[in-house]
């Protein structure tokens, strides 16, 4: 991995409940950047093979963009290519805590670092959000998604 220079990195977060739409802000986000041709690797969890198959990310209504399936951080950092600019991990509450590192580290060497996934146990996106210490929060951008239920309101809780 090269240090961009002069160019500071970034963490985006898009966090929120099942069925709020974080895969298809993510794939909007990775189409957006591969449109101002920069250099876009897209990884996801390897327990998540639905819709479009264990090689891509799919929202709900079948929009997909390639992805490599990694069973853990360290494995992002292994299969990152040194010409990449941005980062995007989609189910990243799948993964082990060492994403939080992965995302700081990339972001602190300038690239841009997209993470979406369900926030209900807070544990990754605590993390990156607001360090132990709270001083400041890691995220440049983050985003919080609801998703409707059958009432058409919002739905806060994962599964209910």
């Amino acid at each position: 991995m090269f240090q961009q220079a002069g160019r500071p990195g970034w963490i985006e977060v898009i966090a929120g409940v099942m069925f709020s739409g974080k895969s298809e802000e993510l794939i909007r986000r990775v189409r957006r950047a591969i449109i101002a041709r920069k250099q876009v690797q897209v990884f996801k969890s390897h327990l998540d093979a639905r819709y479009a198959g264990l090689f891509s990310v799919s929202s709900h209504d079948g929009v997909t963009v390639e992805a490599e399936p990694v069973d853990s951080a360290d494995e992002i950092s292994r299969r990152l290519r040194d010409n990449t600019e941005v980062v995007a991990v989609d189910e990243a509450q799948f993964l082990d805590d060492g994403i939080v590192d992965i995302a700081n580290r990339l972001a602190d060497t300038g690239v841009r670092v997209i993470l979406a996934g369900t926030d209900v146990d807070f544990r990754v996106f605590r993390s990156v959000l607001c360090p132990p210490s709270c001083a400041s929060p890691r995220s440049s951008t983050s985003s919080r998604r609801s998703a409707s239920c059958a009432a058409d309101r919002p739905r806060e809780i994962s599964g209910s």
